[in-house]
């Protein structure tokens, strides 16, 4: 069983890093070149292991060659999300950017008064979680339409 943490997300990282090493025009790698992102011998088994659940999960593409080779790797928009911070969808990255320009208005709010504001903003937009949040921000972002509905009666 592979873990995320210690035994997946290495690897994926390393894609992302061997990628931007590697040429910007084809934007692909080769399991070699995630190895020697790793440290790692340049035939590890686990990190073949790896890539073939990345490539199974939509994470990454590539071909798969002979027994352990893996060429031509690309990172899928769900790779790019992980590593690259693509946003997962509309407003996702809106919410993270509005959370950070609060701490940085916590930080340097020049009273008491103001600070303790920004932070009961932020205690409140944490509070409501940021699913709920991002989909405000999602229609909003997208011009969709009112977020509430609301029926009329005769």
């Amino acid at each position: 069983m592979l873990d995320w943490q210690s035994d997946v997300r290495p690897v994926l990282a390393a894609t992302y890093e061997a990628i931007k090493r590697g040429d910007e025009v084809t934007a692909t790698t080769d399991i070699e070149s995630i190895n020697e992102v790793l440290g790692r011998d340049s035939s590890d088994d686990q990190t073949y292991r790896v890539l073939v659940a990345l490539k199974t999960q939509g994470y990454i593409s590539g071909t798969q060659v002979g027994g352990s080779g893996f060429d031509l790797i690309q990172l899928e928009e769900r790779g790019l999300q992980e590593v690259a911070g693509w946003p997962t969808r509309p407003g996702e990255d809106t919410y993270a950017q509005l959370l950070a320009v609060l701490s940085e208005l916590i930080a340097q709010a020049p009273t008491a008064e103001e600070r303790t504001k920004f932070e009961r903003l932020r205690d409140a937009l944490v509070g409501i979680g940021r699913d709920v949040l991002t989909d405000v921000l999602a229609k909003v972002a997208t011009g969709g339409g009112p977020l509430v509905r609301r029926s009329i009666t005769p």
